[in-house]
């Protein structure tokens, strides 16, 4: 089974400290962006009740809830010891509006990535509170995004193909035998998958296209998300073995006819998303493609 995101309606990709306010209540902490790519809450000193808070300034002020198009939350996160804690809450509606716990209070020292759904009919989001709560240590937050929906392939009937491509150059010198080897380290993952539109719906939500479900053609979320590449820099992708952020290159739709068959087929390619360097102290082969998740 494989999944993608899509539909952003705000991103928080923890790569500034600009726009937002600490607060600790008992702790003391510092607030810093580690690697330009993750928040980094790290409370040096905890005193009762040990609560250090991070949060937006200016008003989100996005429609979310079970009546909007953005209902999902995911967000990824780790600690750096076994006892301080994570968590996340969102608050509606301009500051002492209603709140919801999107992560209650809890503890990884391995990367984790969850989702929550947003209940409520409809509401305004307005802010999202990350914490690092009750010793110390340091929380780590890579992204917080508040986004429709993901996708599920009905398909992949021409084949899922993943592959990490490296930069290693072969320098050639006269009078030597074999050439010099240089390793420039990896590239970023790729996954190729080809799809059969003419089997299943390909839509949404699940249904025939328009007007019997919401969706005009077959395999609308890739126009979509090609569309919004501008405000949307990334995707989760998830597959049976990996999850991990990705963009969409440009996607191939190929309508063919030979004799009496007539071939429907997406072709996708979907590239690893790196704004640090994967090598950072922070990720692992098995956390940077989620092989644990």
């Amino acid at each position: 089974m494989v999944s993608i995101s899509y539909g952003h309606g705000h991103l928080n990709d923890c790569t500034t400290t600009t726009g937002y306010t600490k607060t600790d209540t008992g702790n003391t902490s510092t607030f810093t962006v580690e690697h330009g790519d993750y928040f980094k809450l790290n409370v040096t000193n905890a005193a009762a009740p040990k609560i250090t808070t991070v949060v937006n300034d200016d008003d989100i002020d996005l429609d979310v809830g079970t009546d909007e198009l953005h209902k999902k939350i995911r967000y990824r996160y780790r600690c750096s010891n076994n006892d301080i804690k994570a968590k996340i809450l969102i608050e509606m509606d301009g500051g002492g509006g209603t709140q919801q716990t999107v992560l209650a209070e809890t503890n990884s020292i391995t990367w984790k990535v969850g989702t929550y759904t947003i209940t409520g009919a409809s509401d305004k989001l307005d802010h999202i509170f990350v914490y690092a709560n009750g010793a110390e240590g340091i929380v780590y937050y890579d992204y917080i995004i508040v986004y429709e929906g993901d996708f599920t392939f009905p398909n992949g009937a021409y084949g899922i193909r993943g592959s990490i491509p490296n930069r290693n150059i072969f320098l050639e010198v006269p009078s030597r035998q074999t050439d010099i080897t240089q390793m420039l380290g990896s590239k970023n993952f790729e996954f190729n998958i080809g799809c059969d539109l003419a089997n299943s719906f390909w839509t949404k939500d699940g249904l025939a296209v328009h007007p019997t479900g919401t969706d005009y053609v077959k395999g609308q979320v890739f126009y979509e998300i090609a569309h919004n590449a501008k405000t949307e820099p990334w995707q989760w992708l998830i597959t049976k073995r990996e999850q991990m952020k990705v963009t969409l290159e440009p996607p191939s739709f190929i309508r063919e006819a030979s004799g009496d068959k007539l071939t429907d087929r997406l072709d996708l390619l979907f590239r690893e998303y790196r704004l640090s360097d994967a090598g950072n102290g922070l990720e692992t082969p098995i956390s940077r493609w989620g092989l644990d998740l």
